[in-house]
């Protein structure tokens, strides 16, 4: 899956929050009870189809993209982006605006799903969409933790930060990584700190109890059905329950199925960016036009295809090879750095 879409799609892949919860816990419930988890998640994919149809096949939108001066694939990897999150979150009218406003001033739209994926696990929620977008570009998304830091930021770190040395002591505690990766996530769905979390359970309380107490965007009753699941299940299991009109109680449980009609979302939305993107150029066609571009740092045409494969963007491609000549390395390397890093050298 594509890094837009963060944790639960990392369940599958991806990030998740405020979006379609129509019904609440006890709403949710009734439904499975009256319908079948089945017939539920049967209507979350026509749901799905609509909002895709609605949003996505806009030819305003590549216009709006091509004035940024992005190139065809550029553009192709922008509509996948933004169709997935669609496809996944079903956002409201007024957010899906507020996408495309931002658009046209001339930001990021990858960018703004990005933040947007990130926020649907914190109790802020959309309210700092266009601040974290702010901030980003003052250290122009760079590093692989930018929307921690720009979100930390603007919450003056209510949340906590742990220090190295805090790991490890965690760690010497009998917490795994696993463990103190989730309560991160967690932390920022309610009011208190991941200090405060690991603390309890390093005290002993299950993470049901945990995630009970302290989850505040909707009320949990985990205790009530689970014990001694791994915190990352129970994580996941909010994150599903904030893609479809299930509660987390029958995400978890379920975990499967929800799963697999979110790949469904993902292909639907693959489809239709496929569609909306039907008269751009592919990446067969851009291949010359690139090694045009970059031969004269050394690339062949048979490495400028291997690079595109790897899902390289032509801009990607060019700014590598201005970059290796720059700094007297090769676009390999300058292209392997901002895969692991993200961000380029001399950033």
């Amino acid at each position: 899956m594509n890094k837009v879409l963060k944790a639960a799609m990392i369940a599958a892949g991806i990030c998740l929050a405020t979006c379609i919860a129509v019904f609440g816990i006890n709403a949710g419930i009734e439904l499975v009870e009256n319908r079948g988890i089945e017939q539920i998640l049967v209507a979350e994919e026509a749901k799905s189809l609509q909002v895709l149809e609605r949003n996505v096949e806009s030819d305003d939108l590549i216009a709006i993209l091509r004035s940024q001066g992005l190139e065809d694939d550029e553009i192709q990897k922008t509509l996948d982006d933004y169709a997935a999150v669609i496809a996944l979150y079903a956002p409201d009218e007024a957010t899906v605006e507020t996408f495309i406003n931002m658009t046209k001033e001339g930001k990021n739209l990858q960018k703004i799903c990005e933040i947007y994926c990130f926020l649907t696990d914190t109790i802020e929620g959309n309210t700092l969409l266009k601040d974290m977008y702010e901030i980003g570009t003052m250290t122009n998304f760079s590093g692989n933790f930018w929307l921690e830091s720009s979100y930390n930021y603007l919450t003056e770190k209510k949340h906590g930060v742990l220090s190295m040395e805090e790991i490890v002591a965690y760690k010497n505690k009998g917490i795994s990584i696993d463990e103190i990766s989730t309560a991160s996530v967690l932390s920022r769905g309610g009011n208190g700190t991941i200090t405060e979390i690991l603390d309890r359970r390093a005290a002993g309380e299950s993470w049901e109890k945990i995630f009970d107490t302290y989850y505040q965007k909707k009320s949990l009753n985990l205790q009530k059905k689970f014990n001694k699941t791994e915190a990352s299940t129970l994580l996941e299991g909010i994150q599903n329950a904030n893609t479809c009109d299930l509660s987390v109680e029958a995400c978890i449980e379920n975990q499967a199925e929800v799963i697999n009609v979110q790949n469904k979302k993902m292909i639907q939305a693959r489809k239709f960016s496929e569609k909306a993107g039907k008269s751009l150029k592919k990446k067969a066609d851009l291949t010359e036009s690139i090694y045009e571009s970059v031969s004269a740092a050394g690339a062949t045409i048979e490495m400028v295809q291997e690079w595109q494969d790897a899902g390289y963007t032509s801009g990607e491609i060019k700014k590598a090879a201005e970059i290796s000549q720059k700094y007297n390395s090769s676009i390999e390397n300058v292209l392997t750095q901002y895969t692991t890093e993200n961000k380029w050298i001399g950033e």
